[in-house]
């Protein structure tokens, strides 16, 4: 199988739960400073509307809370710990909010938000990006059903939009082309698709070949947490990014291994942290926290934004992506891989600075991280 031909993206699954807790401002900093070119997250509304980070629909596995997220308001997750179930050192870390991992997120790199099914997230996305300043050519977005797509696109028609599935709606070669005429029609980006798909289905490769040759991304996310076999196949297998656990991992597995990771910050703040013994100042310091990497990560754009800003790489990405034409001349019409290519021009990748990037450097070394964590009973997948 080819290799990619275009920039392979590192993407941290709920930032780095394999050694923060997930879906916390620590562990999307953590994320990026191990290497991630992008971070996902996941969304959650409380009863009063607020968007909120958080995977499961109920408290009981990652806070001290119990119950439907949607029965809470958003003072009441607010008071919730989301850190000491994972280890003693992040008790008072808490549930961000949307705004609150936007305003972090500048400065450190893209991210990619994972729409739950059967919620709608639109309004709450464009609300958040307005008060924050976060870039709309920045975001990426899951979604699982045609109506979280329709109102994305309503609402921030500049977001890059990824179909997300366990596999592809028709499982054989033969239906694959009807399926993709229609995510055709729908105006997705892309896809991202369980690993088990393209480790296991004979079908896995030849999918990604045809779905790229059409202009489509296609991205994989681990359902279990990936080791460096699985993710040395899905490299080879020409990928347009692996979402995992442990970005560190699959960062040294890259052909192009970014710098030393700068947790050291990172640790100093979760010590100050864990010496408030109180939770709002820990979810303060945990903003702040999320904040520190900007005083480095401003320092350097990621390897998304070097792929942009290099020729080289960015003729790559415009090929992977079916395109002529970059520039001022490209018609902004909708479409969603004419928007794609438009982002690939510098002057694009210049607005998308405004956001809170500053000029290309090099990362800092500052320590290694802490030991791995081990897997934690009830780890919901999905």
């Amino acid at each position: 199988m080819a290799a990619s031909a275009g920039p392979f993206l590192n993407v941290g699954h709920r930032g780095f739960p394999g050694r923060f807790p997930e879906n916390t401002l620590v562990s999307q900093a953590a994320a990026f400073a191990a290497g991630a070119d992008m971070v996902e997250i996941d969304l959650q509304k409380s009863s009063d509307g607020a968007v909120v980070i958080l995977h499961d629909d109920t408290l009981d596995r990652t806070t001290d809370g119990a119950g439907p997220v949607a029965d809470h308001t958003l003072a009441e997750l607010q008071q919730l710990d989301a850190g000491s179930w994972f280890a003693p050192e992040f008790a008072g870390v808490g549930i961000p909010t949307l705004e609150e991992a936007l305003s972090a997120g500048i400065g450190q790199g893209p991210l990619l938000l994972d729409q739950k099914s059967g919620l709608t997230f639109g309004a709450g996305i464009a609300s958040a990006l307005t008060s924050t300043g976060f870039a709309a050519t920045q975001l990426w977005v899951t979604a699982w059903e045609s109506a979280q797509v329709l109102d994305i696109q309503a609402q921030v028609p500049n977001a890059t939009i990824l179909w997300t599935a366990l596999s592809p709606d028709h499982p054989t070669p033969e239906d694959w082309s009807g399926f993709l005429d229609d995510m055709t029609l729908l105006g997705v980006d892309g896809f991202s698709l369980v690993d088990l798909f393209f480790l296991t289905s004979p079908f896995g490769p030849s999918f990604i070949v045809e779905a790229q040759a059409r202009g489509f991304l296609v991205f994989a996310w681990n359902l279990f947490p990936a080791g460096v076999t699985e993710m040395q196949t899905l490299i080879a297998a020409g990928l347009d990014g692996y979402i995992v656990d442990n970005p560190a991992t699959l960062a040294a597995e890259l052909p192009e291994a970014p710098p030393a990771p700068w947790l050291a910050a990172l640790l100093v703040g979760l010590v100050v942290l864990r010496g408030t013994g109180n939770r709002s100042a820990g979810r303060a310091q945990a903003a702040r926290l999320g904040h520190q990497g900007r005083g480095v990560a401003g320092r350097f754009n990621t390897h998304v934004s070097r792929a942009i800003l290099d020729p080289s790489r960015r003729s790559q990405l415009r090929a992977r992506l079916g395109g002529t034409r970059v520039g001022r001349d490209l018609p902004l019409d909708g479409r969603r891989r004419a928007r794609a290519l438009h982002h690939g021009h510098p002057q694009c990748a210049a607005e998308a600075s405004r956001g809170g990037r500053a000029e290309d450097g090099a990362r800092e070394s500052t320590g290694e991280p802490r030991a791995e964590q081990g897997e934690h009973d009830g780890y919901a997948r999905l």
